[in-house]
């Protein structure tokens, strides 16, 4: 699976869910990716990370199947939320999802993002 991971402030949007309000102006961590096992994609939004009170706003795993069938889901579930993703990301997971990529992290900040992590097919 590809796991792409930033930290970003939840802003206030027009049909941010209630559970959500209380948590305008604060951190968020965000992981999501491409399983390639299960041909689906994941979110989890975090509200507070690094602190004990941290709350999972989202995760897909509680979705029917357990993930997302197409990566545009995430923007969409993320605007619900208040959380605005890096440029790029969704044609990365779109990207990832054509070409059937797995082991490979990513680290998103305001500049880009920079591969932590990615598997080298092995040399027939």
């Amino acid at each position: 699976m590809s796991q792409h991971h930033f930290t970003t402030q939840i802003v206030q949007a027009a049909s941010l869910a209630s559970e959500a309000l209380p948590y305008v102006g604060q951190p968020a961590q965000i992981r999501c990716g491409f399983d390639r096992p299960l041909l689906q994609f994941f979110l989890s939004i975090l509200a507070q990370p690094d602190t004990e009170a941290e709350d999972s706003l989202y995760d897909s795993l509680f979705e029917v199947g357990g993930g997302l069938a197409e990566a545009e889901q995430i923007e969409q579930v993320c605007k619900h939320f208040g959380v605005c993703l890096p440029v790029g990301l969704v044609s990365q997971l779109q990207a990832e999802e054509r070409q059937n990529i797995g082991n490979r992290v990513v680290m998103w900040d305001a500049g880009g993002f920079q591969v932590q992590y990615e598997e080298t097919p092995l040399a027939l």
